[in-house]
């Protein structure tokens, strides 16, 4: 389907956003809002997400459609978050910057490739449920309470989870030489 949605935004149809949209807006509209927490900056984040692609696409061919998308809107909801006076996803910016600092070997981190690389590597070796949680809480940016509620536990019981997982997180850098 990926493939064909491609296709789409090469023969420069229109029919590729609504297929976009239809197929990946809910989880675009999921990380936005995770970010924003504002329907109507929600809303122009993807607007511009979906033009961003429509700009891009061609002459990019990504590999993974979603992936690419989740990025763009990401990076657009991050760009608006800065220029708002909104400010709810410090607490989970926090907890990570203990870990993740920006002096961290530059030239290893210079283009986030290669951390991104331990991070999925860190997130691939954990359980299922740990994963969740640290997706939910650091690329959704679910609130604590919000998590206990998607994951069936209770709020001390996620937040010990974090706790341990940014402790393995740190030790699992340090390990690979990533300054902490």
């Amino acid at each position: 389907m990926d493939s064909k949605i491609i296709e789409l935004f090469f023969s420069r149809s229109e029919q590729a956003l609504s297929e976009l949209s239809a197929k990946y807006g809910r989880l675009c509209r999921k990380i936005a809002y995770g970010i924003l927490k504002n329907n109507e900056d929600t809303e122009e984040c993807l607007n511009t997400s979906y033009m961003c692609l429509w700009n891009s696409i061609p002459p990019a061919k990504p590999d993974s459609l979603c992936a690419y998308l989740c990025s763009v809107v990401r990076n657009n909801a991050f760009a608006i978050y800065s220029k708002s006076r909104y400010r709810f996803c410090e607490d989970s910016f926090e907890e990570l910057s203990e870990i993740i600092t920006d002096g961290a070997t530059v030239e290893s981190l210079a283009d986030g490739t290669y951390l991104s690389s331990l991070l999925n590597d860190f997130l691939a070796g954990t359980d299922s449920k740990n994963r969740k949680i640290f997706m939910c809480r650091y690329y959704f940016n679910m609130s604590v309470s919000e998590i206990a509620h998607k994951v069936s536990m209770s709020e001390s019981a996620v937040k010990t989870r974090l706790s341990r997982l940014r402790q393995k997180l740190r030790s699992y850098l340090s390990e690979r030489g990533v300054n902490v």
